[in-house]
């Protein structure tokens, strides 16, 4: 037959194979591990949101330091839970100076010093 590629008696074949192409398939990486965040960037979220209720300054600078450690164990990169709790604690830590700035401009302005 004009189209056989190895011959039925034999095995050998009949003519020059075509190169087969080579493809990569990516290692099968199970979800879990996908989607696992370091617990750094998870409390790192956690405080970051926290910080605009309760203990602005002290959490805001805490998320922000979580956040940074986080990047080791992501390979220098921060995650999307790291990246919150970093945003979160930044905006935080800058609007408890400003009204620490407005609360002091405010007392002093008051006369109320003057009673202490």
């Amino acid at each position: 037959m004009d189209e056989a590629v190895i011959c039925i008696s034999c095995g050998c074949s009949v003519r020059g194979a075509a190169p087969t192409a080579v493809t990569y398939t990516p290692p099968v990486v199970p979800p879990s591990a996908e989607t696992e965040e370091p617990s750094t960037a998870t409390w790192s979220k956690i405080l970051g949101i926290l910080s605009f209720f309760v203990g602005w300054f002290a959490l805001g600078i805490t998320a922000m330091v979580l956040a940074y450690l986080s990047k080791d164990d992501t390979g220098g990169t921060m995650c999307p839970s790291a990246r919150v709790g970093h945003i979160c604690g930044l905006i935080s830590t800058i609007l408890s100076g400003v009204l620490f700035v407005i609360l002091i401009a405010v007392f002093a302005s008051s006369g109320l010093y003057s009673y202490l």
